[in-house]
């Protein structure tokens, strides 16, 4: 389940990437005074003519409708994706989180406790199996929410760069598009599914092992107590 909807994550990552390209391409092409492309034609081995290369507002405006069009069903996969994941996902990290505090601590009591470096192993294997799979979750909903990010900021670069009034109403509506459907994977809207996340699961693990160990050190004192009171 949690390679599925990675992979589909993933896959939403990819297509909001083509889109910036495409509008980082777009706006480099776009009628300005300050901001030129130019296309070199050789015609001999070290003379080189150059000519302006500039598209029609026509062809911007039919390239920006086209992006809103795909924009748009990326962002309504993207709500779908996590609308169907989203308790699977909540469910999956908290036991995963669960399942690394638990290792953790057992790991440290197995080689610093009771010296079996065997089932420090096991334990440490689980733990490694468990972060590889926090961290595909984590890493490729970080990775789509910064291009859905990017997005809005290749739609202003090539606002800036437009000169023409129809091309920059479009690119108004296109930023107010991006504005109120923002891409944001969530646990059932509990917290948002990002890099954040890594260090959050770390702090909140590191605060139950001291917890852990504390009592653990208790445990072992009133043995110590009471074995000396027994002799």
């Amino acid at each position: 389940m949690e390679c599925q909807f990675s992979f589909t994550v993933f896959l939403i990552y990819q297509r909001l990437q083509i889109i910036n390209n495409l509008l980082n391409e777009t706006s480099s092409k776009v009628n300005v005074q300050t901001r030129k492309e130019y296309s070199k034609l050789t015609f001999m081995k070290d003379v080189q003519i150059v000519k302006t290369k500039q598209l029609p507002a026509s062809v911007i405006l039919k390239k920006i409708e086209t992006l809103m069009q795909v924009h748009d069903s990326i962002v309504d996969a993207a709500s779908d994706l996590n609308d169907i994941y989203s308790f699977q996902i909540l469910i999956c990290l908290s036991v995963m989180f669960i399942k690394t505090v638990f290792a953790v601590f057992f790991s440290y009591f197995e080689l610093l406790v009771l010296g079996k470096t065997e089932f420090f192993l096991n334990w440490f294997f689980w733990i490694v199996i468990d972060w590889n799979e926090i961290l595909l979750i984590t890493v490729t909903c970080h990775l789509a929410t910064g291009q859905s990010q990017q997005t809005g900021i290749e739609v202003h670069k090539m606002l800036m760069n437009s000169q023409d009034s129809t091309v920059r109403d479009k690119l108004m509506v296109f930023s107010q598009q991006i504005f109120h459907r923002p891409i944001d994977f969530t646990a059932c809207g509990l917290f948002s599914i990002n890099a954040e996340l890594i260090f959050t699961i770390l702090g909140s693990a590191t605060t139950y092992l001291l917890i852990m160990l504390q009592f653990q050190e208790g445990n072992e004192a009133n043995c110590i107590i009471a074995n000396s009171t027994v002799q």
